[in-house]
């Protein structure tokens, strides 16, 4: 999205605006006004720092703006995410604010932490795919309850285990989409049974989302998918980003010996079910094929198409 001087004036008005508004104080300003960052599929991000305001706030700081489209309180679901691996010690941006009234911007937005580093690979190099594997077990061996909880009580159930929830709606997809049913009634039929005890899931995890500093994981971002699951959900796609599109993406990168390192990083730090992993590849492929019929970019490309055709028949024998 391309922002002009005006929008930028807008965005700044209304950020100080909200603060004046929530904190009570017609003295808050800035010391460097916002600047839009790159990176955020589905959102909009502002780098500022402020000033005459109380201390915790006087930290360099994060706009990060929804979508329209997002579901209503999407923005309190992320703050309690956010808040709750901070508790637990992850390094997690801290959220200040988190907003539903669409007024300031016409969509939802949190005010956070900005934390520095900057992607994986261009600190940790060929360490990434271990970091990535050691650091995705530790998430997943988080307590997930006090975040569960907060999602029930408001109103994110279907954030928990949300494999049916998946389901169903690839169902209801196939009714216009014929190329949907037979690997649908594959999917339904070979469910895994229910995860004993779930994780905390991040629903994008590749080294994109995560930052480095001085060799050291500085920032874990994006949390939109987050959800309460079984983990090989989560580890399986990761996968379906390492085989099916970063090896199209960069050229210079072996699927299958980053995707080995991963695995055994992870795999050293916890225990993985394998056989839920395969059913959780394949579906991972038919939601990364239904996303590109809604228009996510990257599910589009014909080489990548092909690579979650192939990954689907290796584990269901469904030709879609």
């Amino acid at each position: 999205m391309n922002i002009s001087g005006n929008d930028f004036n807008q965005v700044s008005d209304n950020l100080l605006a909200f603060l004046k508004d929530r904190l009570g104080d017609t003295k808050i300003d800035y010391a460097s006004p916002p600047t839009k960052l790159q990176g955020g599929n589905e959102t909009s991000i502002f780098h500022f720092k402020l000033k005459n305001v109380q201390p915790s706030l006087l930290r360099p700081l994060i706009l990060r703006k929804f979508r329209k489209e997002h579901r209503s309180n999407h923005a309190i679901m992320e703050k309690n995410v956010h808040n709750s691996l901070v508790d637990q010690g992850f390094p997690v941006p801290y959220v200040h604010y988190s907003c539903t009234d669409q007024s300031y911007f016409g969509s939802q937005f949190l005010i956070m932490d900005f934390l520095p580093g900057e992607i994986l690979p261009l600190v940790l190099g060929q360490d990434t795919a271990i970091v990535l594997g050691k650091t995705h077990a530790a998430l997943h061996n988080a307590n997930s309850s006090p975040l569960s909880e907060a999602m029930i009580a408001d109103g994110f159930e279907e954030r928990q285990n949300n494999i049916k929830a998946k389901l169903d709606r690839l169902l209801r997809a196939s009714g216009y989409l014929p190329w949907l049913e037979d690997i649908c009634t594959w999917l339904i039929e070979n469910r895994p049974s229910k995860c004993e005890y779930p994780s905390i899931c991040h629903g994008d995890f590749h080294p994109g989302n995560l930052l480095a500093k001085d060799s050291v994981v500085s920032a874990i971002l994006d949390w939109s998918c987050c959800h309460i699951g079984d983990p090989a959900m989560d580890v399986a796609s990761t996968m379906v980003v390492f085989n099916a599109a970063t090896k199209h993406l960069i050229p210079s990168f072996d699927s299958n010996i980053e995707t080995q390192k991963y695995l055994d990083a992870y795999k050293s730090e916890r225990h993985l079910n394998e056989q839920h992993l395969e059913f959780y590849q394949a579906l991972g492929c038919v939601i990364a094929l239904f996303a590109g019929t809604n228009g996510v970019l990257v599910w589009t490309q014909t080489p990548i198409q092909n690579e979650l055709l192939n990954i689907i028949y290796n584990y269901s024998k469904i030709r879609v």
